[in-house]
């Protein structure tokens, strides 16, 4: 496994000029959300393949940062899953040090607002696609039962069921809102060329763009 994209939120953070809060939030809720890293409850995993001293001695050993410092990013990840949640604490602290002094105080969560998911697109794939070759989904799935029964049997735990539909829906948020995009963008083509559907998709963008000078 590559550092890179836990990379990027570190070079944030040295760059930070505002506390750091948020770009550390940002390290905490990658590691609850990438499953390499963190068990379904948003604890580190210990060894496995890649990590021969476990998860975090391999997150120290590329921050540069201390073992207490990697647990509060996770801490503040798990204690504040909604982006909503971290606003209203960096209305309430101007630093990561008065956040971690204050140990991390509860905030409500807004009813109906998703985790926030700092993982891409494609790393989300990677976690589906690994789960239906794990679990080879079942036909009871494929005919329509909400969760596969292979793979969630009747002893999961319910914290597992509740990371794997996030996961789920996440990426289908991100799916659906492509596909709007994709839709909205075609009409506006269509739209362009006076609905002549027999136009070409050049000819469609060349009008669509010419409209904008």
């Amino acid at each position: 496994m590559k550092y890179e994209r836990y990379k990027r939120i570190d070079n944030a953070i040295k760059a930070s000029d505002s506390g750091g809060i948020w770009e550390r939030w940002r390290y905490g809720r990658r590691l609850v959300c990438d499953d390499k890293m963190t068990t379904p409850r948003g604890n580190l995993k210990h060894e496995g393949t890649g990590f021969p001293d476990g998860r975090l001695a391999w997150l120290i050993r590329r921050s540069s940062v201390s073992e207490r410092e990697i647990q509060r990013r996770l801490q503040c990840g798990k204690t504040y899953p909604q982006e909503s949640q971290i606003r209203q604490i960096l209305a309430d602290f101007r630093t990561w040090d008065d956040l971690h002094r204050a140990n991390f105080p509860p905030v409500p969560e807004i009813e109906g607002e998703r985790p926030y998911n700092p993982l891409e697109t494609d790393e989300l794939l990677q976690q589906h696609e690994a789960h239906s070759r794990q679990f080879e989904e079942d036909s009871q799935y494929e005919n329509g039962a909400l969760i596969p029964r292979d793979a969630f049997p009747d002893n999961t735990p319910m914290h597992e069921i509740d990371r794997w539909t996030n996961r789920e829906l996440e990426l289908a948020a991100r799916f659906s809102e492509k596909a709007h995009r994709r839709r909205f963008y075609v009409d506006n083509l269509i739209k362009a060329v006076h609905g002549n559907m027999d136009a070409t998709l050049g000819e469609a963008e060349r009008a669509f763009h010419d409209s904008d000078d």
